[in-house]
């Protein structure tokens, strides 16, 4: 019996993808990043790639795999705010609607490290491009040159905590039998072995990108201790910055 995975679809988890979907063990589920925790808290998957911003709010229990995920030391090009005015004018920045952690991540250094008063409002992909939004994903390399000023998320938060950031990790339901989730962590581990396949398959379909530098340079699947720091400091910020609304 297959065991059900739910991840993102994006250019950066297209190596995950690779290794996963050629492994009769797993049937893979492809969702908006703020899709990927209820999926697992209901009990649709029992492993998911879910964004950190996610992980207090799962009431289901669930182990968390430190090793692997989605991150950034320092620039990570596909989490950005970007304004068409310096950042220290900004007042106002409308949210991708499709990741609750990089949402989160803006509020923390708007209030934190930038020292900002801002006001907030949801923007969803089609609607008229805003003076100041932070988006995700893909359609930020679409985007960003609208836009004249631009502030990598990940880069910011380097330089206000001096760690990396990790905004997605993979998280296994505690009812997973243990030879299973080792299988899991070993087919994870492979992720470093297709990116050359990834991005020599891939390229054709996104000319305007150069998957080499973003798979290879950018993203960081493979994450140490560090990222953990991070993980626990942001989730710190996080119930803080709740429990004062």
């Amino acid at each position: 019996m297959s065991t059900k995975v739910t991840l993102v679809s994006y250019i950066n988890t297209f190596p995950y993808l690779e290794v996963l979907q050629n492994r009769d063990r797993y049937q893979l589920d492809l969702k908006v990043p703020s899709d990927c925790a209820s999926a697992f808290e209901s009990g649709y998957s029992d492993i998911a790639l879910v964004p950190v911003g996610s992980l207090s709010s799962i009431n289901r229990p669930y182990k968390r795999i430190n090793s692997f995920g989605i991150g950034g030391d320092g620039e990570v090009r596909t989490v950005k705010l970007l304004s068409q005015q310096p950042r220290e004018n900004i007042s106002k920045i409308f949210l991708d609607s499709q990741s609750a952690t990089s949402v989160q991540l803006v509020k923390i250094l708007a209030d934190q490290y930038w020292n900002l008063d801002i006001d907030y409002d949801a923007f969803h992909l089609g609607d008229e491009l805003p003076e100041s939004v932070l988006l995700i994903g893909d359609k930020v390399f679409e985007l960003e040159s609208q836009y004249s000023y631009s502030y990598d998320l990940s880069a910011e938060w380097k330089h206000y905590t001096g760690l990396p950031f990790a905004f997605a990790v993979w998280i296994i339901s505690e009812d997973v039998r243990k030879k299973e989730e080792e299988l899991f962590v070993q087919d994870l581990s492979q992720v470093s072995q297709v990116l050359d396949h990834v991005i020599e398959s891939k390229q054709s379909d996104y000319p305007k990108y150069d998957l080499k530098s973003y798979l290879k340079k950018y993203i960081k699947y493979a994450l140490n201790d560090d990222y953990t720091k991070a993980i626990d400091m942001f989730l710190k910020y996080q119930t803080v910055m709740t429990a004062d609304i």
